[in-house]
């Protein structure tokens, strides 16, 4: 039976009930600690992509004036017609705001412009 136990020091590690008894494995000898690492990526990887498309629904909602469900709808209408990961859309928006636009960025931020009354900007948009 496998299980993951937190310690003191918040560092998980992984506890394995073996059939003669309890003992731990070092972390690199178990197949599940594999398992696991990519586990934790996977989950660090989606929180990351999450604040990033929350960071996109505020923008929309802030520049339209409208509530984050409305922004919501508007970012996933987007992503259909435009058929780019709302991930993308959002990293694209996000980095157009702060002024980090890449250039090969480009091509999605003109899909994601045609989109949106008035567009979206390119360059950053200065505090009210």
């Amino acid at each position: 039976m496998s299980a993951i136990e937190i310690g003191s020091d918040h560092r998980a590690r992984v506890a394995w009930e073996a059939a003669d008894g309890h003992r731990e494995l070092n972390g690199a000898q178990h197949p599940d600690v594999a398992e696991l690492t990519a586990l934790v990526a996977q989950l660090r990887s989606g929180i990351a992509t999450r604040q990033l498309i929350g960071t996109a629904t505020g923008l929309v909602a802030a520049r339209f004036s409208c509530t984050t469900e409305q922004s919501w709808a508007v970012l996933t209408r987007v992503s259909q017609h435009t058929n780019v990961k709302l991930r993308e859309i959002a990293r694209v928006m996000v980095d157009a705001h702060n002024g980090q636009s890449k250039a090969e960025d480009a091509a999605i931020l003109a899909l994601v412009s045609a989109q949106l009354p008035g567009g979206w900007p390119v360059t950053p948009t200065p505090p009210a």
